[in-house]
Formats: structure tokens, C-alpha cells, sequence
């Protein structure tokens, strides 16, 4: 939200190169919050 009110919790932060490991932690629900991919 533009006013930052709004923060979601993010739980993990991947380079693009584990993408598919960040898909695995959503999959299996161990994430628990966001799971961000930066290039």
C-alpha cells in the first residue's frame, strides 16, 4: 500500500538461481511469510 501501512513478512530472500528451491518451500509450506527471488 502506497501509505506503508501494509509490510508482509517475508520469510526468505533467493537469488534467481534457487528459484526452484524457493517454489520447494512454498510447495511444502515451510515458508512463512513472502519468498523473494532477486535476479
Amino acid at each position: 500500500h502506497a501509505s506503508g501501512r501494509i509490510r508482509p513478512h517475508i520469510s526468505h530472500v533467493l537469488p534467481f538461481d534457487l528459484a526452484l528451491d524457493g517454489l520447494e518451500l512454498l510447495r511444502s509450506r515451510k515458508s512463512t511469510g513472502k519468498v523473494v527471488i532477486t535476479q
